[in-house]
């Protein structure tokens, strides 16, 4: 007879409950690697990655009595938990966040000593550019896909999800400077 083995909801639920090393060294085997190529794959450099999944588990493992599996399953929370780190660190500045040319923390539209654009304005913005550079913006910062996966979900070739978001940013610098 074979015996079932626990899924993660049912893991994150007995470390919780029990705090048993074992359990979360379960959880750390199966997520770390995951966790950290999600982040890479949101623009994080890999040394960033492997710091903020650490961080991301550790949390996981502090925090486990938190979790609620009739609201989420187990990966969705500790993906949500290390996209959440990663937003954190890109607000603080603490690190140089994107591989590429530009940052998520370009397009917060947020700079110190400035007021906060409303939603509204950010609509009009967003409005302004090409359906193509929207969607590309929209998938980026507002849903977190990575290019590759943004280039598969728009049968778009990789470098032109990156051409138009990079002119997309472009854009909506040069518009917030004219507003500022």
């Amino acid at each position: 007879m074979q015996t079932q083995t626990p899924s993660f909801n049912e893991l994150l639920i007995k470390l919780a409950e029990v705090n048993d090393r074992f359990v979360f060294k379960r959880i750390y085997e199966h997520f770390a690697p995951r966790v950290k190529q999600y982040l890479i794959g949101l623009g994080c450099l890999p040394e960033i990655a492997e710091e903020l999944m650490q961080e991301a588990l550790m949390r996981v493992y502090q925090r486990a009595h938190q979790f609620d599996a009739s609201k989420a399953q187990a990966s969705t929370w500790i993906f949500r938990i290390a996209r959440n780190l990663m937003i954190d660190n890109l607000r603080k500045d603490k690190i140089t966040p994107m591989q590429e040319e530009y940052s998520a923390s370009e397009i917060e539209l947020e700079y110190e000593h400035q007021p906060m654009l409303d939603g509204k304005k950010i609509q009009q913005l967003m409005q302004s550019l090409p359906h193509d550079q929207t969607q590309v913006v929209h998938l980026t910062y507002f849903l977190g896909l990575s290019h590759s996966q943004i280039a598969q979900k728009l049968s778009m070739p990789i470098g032109t999800v990156k051409s138009n978001l990079r002119l997309a940013v472009k854009h909506l610098r040069s518009a917030l400077e004219v507003e500022l």
